[in-house]
């Protein structure tokens, strides 16, 4: 038996997101946003407002693995491609070319945050802001994950559980991995098609959730690797009784039962006089 999450809020109005970093994996998902964007008001959906964090600037090796052109080098990232975005679209998408605080997130008061960063310490702190949803995304060298949660609703409440509450001893400490130096360092140290990978899956379930009102998946394990990709499920304690979903799609009408074929006697053959 599958359980269901139920959208908290209704996919036709404006959806407002933060997505927190645009490097390799925050790069890709921004234009998958995109692709939302058009398919909600296809749909007679509002669409997305997003508005981006990074206070990064593009280097010559993020050319090389991230959705960065060489003329756009020394530029912020955050500004490159809001302003790629907004010129294609005809969008009003803000670009923040600095770090998100909790402050941020308060006056933005976003539908869903997603967080595209390995900064532990930031994903720790926003992680604790309550917002409908957060979803989290993260890699290693071939693998990564996606996780929606629903953050700072309390243990005893039933809710989608987050990186803080399942995965709290990867987000210990303040290590951080150091940045790449040159395409052949950064191509032995992440797979190429990883972000990509993570970025495409963190896209998937949130498009479900907002087409279908609902999702018994609430994210997912990668392993480029292999080529694996296993779903994270919906557990019967993570789900609100009596919660009715509300999406985009209406649902389809069940097939009418098939009729049993007829049958017919057969006339008997008459006998033929000897």
């Amino acid at each position: 038996m599958h359980h269901t999450h139920a959208l908290k809020f209704s996919p036709r109005q404006l959806i407002n997101v933060v997505l927190v970093g645009v490097g390799g994996t925050g790069s890709a998902l921004l234009t998958y946003l995109t692709d939302i964007h058009k398919c909600l008001q296809a749909l007679d959906g509002a669409g997305l407002h997003v508005t981006v964090f990074d206070g990064a600037a593009v280097s010559s090796t993020n050319v090389i693995r991230q959705n960065y052109s060489p003329a756009e080098i020394g530029r912020n990232k955050a500004v490159s491609l809001v302003g790629r975005v907004n010129a294609t679209l005809g969008t009003a998408w803000i670009a923040r070319p600095s770090s998100c605080t909790l402050k941020d997130l308060a006056a933005l008061n976003p539908h869903i945050l997603i967080t595209c960063t390995d900064t532990k310490v930031s994903r720790r702190t926003l992680g604790e802001f309550r917002v409908p949803y957060w979803l989290d995304t993260g890699n290693s060298d071939f693998t990564g994950q996606v996780v929606l949660s629903e953050p700072g609703l309390g243990l005893s409440t039933p809710h989608l559980p987050t990186p803080l509450e399942t995965h709290a001893a990867h987000l210990k400490g303040n290590q951080e991995a150091a940045a790449s130096c040159s395409a052949l360092e950064a191509l032995q140290r992440q797979d190429l098609m990883i972000n990509r990978q993570v970025a495409l899956q963190a896209t998937a379930l949130l498009w479900r959730l907002l087409r279908d009102g609902h999702t018994s998946t609430r994210g997912a394990y990668i392993d480029t690797s292999t080529g694996t990709v296993l779903p994270l499920l919906v557990e019967p304690h993570m789900v609100k009784p009596n919660v009715v979903s509300v999406g985009l799609m209406p649902p389809e009408p069940p097939s009418p039962p098939t009729p049993a074929p007829r049958r017919t006697r057969r006339k008997p053959t008459p006998e033929v006089p000897a």
